[in-house]
């Protein structure tokens, strides 16, 4: 599952993700949507926060 997906998910939000983690919502959105690449500290972060659902591996998928 990717970030995206993850997001889509009910009751999951990008907000919510951000305040759980600490950093901005538009780390977040940007992430999600490919803009940006996330430090590999902010993708374990989001890997424990989204309880090991979104694994660092698929933002390989958003590299072009």
């Amino acid at each position: 599952m990717n970030l995206a997906e993850y997001l889509q998910t009910p009751g999951k939000s990008a907000t919510a993700l951000a305040t759980e983690i600490g950093c901005a919502v538009s780390t977040i959105t940007r992430a999600a949507n490919g803009e940006t690449l996330p430090s590999r500290k902010m993708m374990n972060r989001i890997y424990e926060a989204t309880g090991r659902r979104v694994h660092p591996r698929s933002y390989l998928e958003t590299i072009p």
